[in-house]
């Protein structure tokens, strides 16, 4: 079975914009404790256009199939402290490139408390200075 990116319906906002990885039957979800980037699951955007590789990892459950995809992250530091910006004078952003690794969304949790998604959004273009 080959892992691919699914959508939902654009009139759900709540994904609207976002990705899921689905390998059969199974959905995906990326676990903060498997990211380069621990702690930052809220800035992470993945690559529709990076392929989905597909690896076995035996220190979960005896055996669950894992899903790499490309991605990054935004630098969310200029929000610090700001719930709302003007438009008209945007901060620039710099993406940084990111590996992202899924697992299989019934295994989540198995390995302590840590952050969890499962709908990603897509890369975004950003300004650049």
């Amino acid at each position: 079975m080959e892992a691919e990116f699914i959508a939902s319906n654009p009139r759900v906002d709540a994904t609207r914009g976002c990705l899921a990885i689905q390998r059969g039957p199974v959905i995906y979800c990326l676990e903060d404790g498997d990211q380069e980037i621990m702690g930052r699951l809220l800035d992470v955007e993945v690559d529709r256009d990076q392929p989905l590789l597909s690896r076995w990892d035996n220190d979960l459950l005896d055996w669950v199939m894992f899903v790499e995809a490309g991605g990054q992250y935004v630098d969310s530091e200029s929000w610090q402290g700001h719930l709302y910006q003007p438009v008209a004078s945007p901060k620039p952003v710099i993406p940084q490139p990111a590996g992202l690794i899924a697992m299989p969304y019934y295994a989540w949790g198995n390995r302590g408390i840590g952050g969890m998604r499962n709908w990603i959004p897509k890369k975004s273009e950003y300004i650049r200075e």
